[in-house]
């Protein structure tokens, strides 16, 4: 979205990006509320690295490796809705309730 401004001498235009996270619908996280774990799958590609994020942005956990599926424990977050970034590229939101 671009916006205009004018105070009647200066033009000035300024660009809003939003930079928010874009859900992938190959990443699939279950269950979705949560208390425990996670299953983490990726179809059709390979688990490298993976983040969890808080709605701060503070980094909860990360891990390496070469599989399709993952179990995390996230039986230890505080309640709270997470972001789950794997290969830098998939991202998936979910809820650990208490």
């Amino acid at each position: 979205m671009i916006k205009m401004f004018s105070n009647g001498l200066i033009d000035s235009v300024n660009q809003v990006f939003d930079l928010g996270p874009r859900l992938s619908s190959e990443l699939q996280v279950m269950p979705n509320p949560s208390w425990d774990y996670v299953d983490v799958t990726l179809e059709g590609g390979v688990i490298n690295a993976l983040q969890i994020y808080n709605t701060e942005g503070r980094l909860m956990l990360t891990t390496e490796s070469s599989v399709q599926r993952k179990r995390l424990d996230v039986g230890h977050f505080p309640q709270g809705i997470y972001y789950i970034v794997v290969n830098g590229a998939y991202v998936q939101r979910f809820v650990v309730g208490n």
